[in-house]
């Protein structure tokens, strides 16, 4: 495009000009002139704008971001954007209308004055930005913690500009804060020097509690947590007893890490309160303000809580609490392999398993980590057919085995329990499936494996 208006600026310099010289008409020759300034002026200007592209292509995303190592702020390109359009402005002033550049500059000295007293917010919010992508304290990409005596915020930096700086919570949620408020307040970095931050959780549990099993339920749920990704490694997660209040309850603290540039604190801390409520509800501890139950009426819970036995009345679930075998496994044990045969399945208690399938070509991977409530094992107790996973255990963990014995006596007296368990077999048969390959349609292969698992149940079962 530029190439184009070169052209057609030498065209109008010295095409149209020597026409109307040899026309002699001074009219026209006025004209002339006065176009020859407009598309000089306009060439001037579609240069500086060429300028600015080139560099924002070949040197700020290019050059300037490989060292800084990251996004360029868009208010320092802005910045230089404008001296160069200010300097071809000052460029047609002087060169092509032939006037004083120092009188320009006086007059707009004077003009930015006035302005400057009515929209001192305004520049100072610019300063304030220019302040900012200097000191680099925070960039693009960064999450930040900003504390105000009343309100505390913290989010991912998304942009940088003249009067803003706009950063994005972890509620997905867009807060646009002016540059001088953020210059006059503490500003945290939870990026720097590292994306991996440190953050505590605290329980309170009843002083009747043994500490040493409160930490091993404790420390169970965490490394659950840790195994699905959402809390670090390392450093190593941390629980210790941080005091006693005057009424005796144990205030107990976690310490753990979480990389902000993979997930957001609210989703490891969502995960962790979820794990531990899972493992404190199957175990015989409790927070400060619940009371002991026996150790059956527990049980009887976990089993009205999984959908697999939620059709089940009173006397059913009873009959299957009362015959059911605990186990203890020590962790890195494993309670089911893929390929085996079996006829039971397995409820969690306590701790926390793996579940690893290896496909066609060998290649084994963790389709799910089991917390305490969940169940696994439920396909070869129904259907008699060869364990589609291998369950290792990632602690020490307790759990509630069930027999096919069992199951013949309820399914005998509930017919109805047939297409109940051939619906949620057939729902987590599609899942592990799912993880292994793309299915075409969702729909009509759950369709299918519902059918075939319902026939499977009623052969296996005669």
């Amino acid at each position: 495009m530029l190439t184009l208006w070169v052209i057609f600026y030498l065209f109008v310099k010295f095409g149209v000009s020597w026409f109307f010289e040899h026309e002699h008409a001074i009219g026209l020759k006025k004209y002339a002139l006065r176009s020859e300034l407009f598309v000089s002026s306009l060439t001037i200007l579609m240069i500086a704008k060429t300028i600015n592209i080139f560099s924002r292509v070949f040197i700020w995303d290019y050059v300037v971001a490989r060292i800084l190592k990251g996004l360029v702020p868009l208010l320092l390109i802005q910045c230089v954007a404008l001296s160069t359009y200010i300097i071809a402005f000052l460029i047609i002033i002087g060169m092509i209308f032939g006037k004083s550049v120092v009188g320009v500059l006086t007059a707009l000295g004077g003009i930015g004055v006035v302005i400057g007293l009515s929209a001192q917010r305004l520049f100072l919010d610019a300063f304030s930005g220019i302040s900012i992508n200097i000191d680099r304290s925070f960039t693009l990409g960064d999450v930040i913690k900003i504390t105000n005596q009343d309100y505390t915020l913290m989010g991912k930096v998304t942009k940088i500009s003249w009067r803003l700086t706009t950063i994005l919570t972890s509620e997905n949620t867009q807060i646009s804060i002016p540059n001088s408020v953020i210059s006059g307040v503490p500003v945290i970095n939870l990026s720097k020097p590292t994306p991996v931050c440190e953050f505590q959780e605290i329980y309170y549990f009843s002083p009747h509690s043994p500490y040493h099993f409160i930490e091993e339920i404790l420390n169970n749920a965490l490394m659950s947590v840790v195994e699905m990704g959402y809390i670090e490694k390392d450093p190593k997660p941390k629980i210790f007893l941080s005091k006693i209040n005057q009424q005796g309850s144990l205030e107990i603290s976690i310490i753990y890490c979480v990389d902000l540039s993979k997930n957001t604190h609210n989703e490891a801390k969502h995960f962790l309160h979820t794990a531990i409520l899972k493992h404190i509800k199957a175990s015989e501890l409790y927070f400060d303000h619940l009371q002991t139950q026996n150790e059956q009426h527990k049980y009887t819970q976990i089993i009205s809580d999984i959908p697999l036995f939620s059709c089940l009345n009173k006397e059913e679930t009873d009959f299957l609490v009362a015959n059911s075998v605990e186990h203890g496994f020590s962790q890195k044990t494993s309670i089911v392999e893929q390929g085996k045969s079996g006829t039971s399945m397995y409820i969690i208690k306590q701790g926390f398993v793996s579940v690893h399938v290896q496909d066609k070509n060998g290649q084994t991977s963790i389709v799910s980590i089991l917390n305490p409530g969940d169940f696994f094992g439920e396909m070869s107790l129904l259907t008699g057919q060869k364990r589609s996973a291998t369950v290792i255990s990632e602690s020490d963990v307790i759990t509630y085995e069930i027999s096919k014995d069992t199951i013949q006596h309820l399914l005998s007296n509930n017919k109805k329990l047939f297409e109940e368990f051939a619906k949620i077999t057939a729902h987590k048969a599609f899942s592990t499936q799912e993880h292994l390959k793309k299915l075409s349609n969702i729909q009509e292969e759950k369709k299918n494996l519902f059918k075939e698992y319902l026939l499977k149940i009623k052969k296996f079962f005669n």
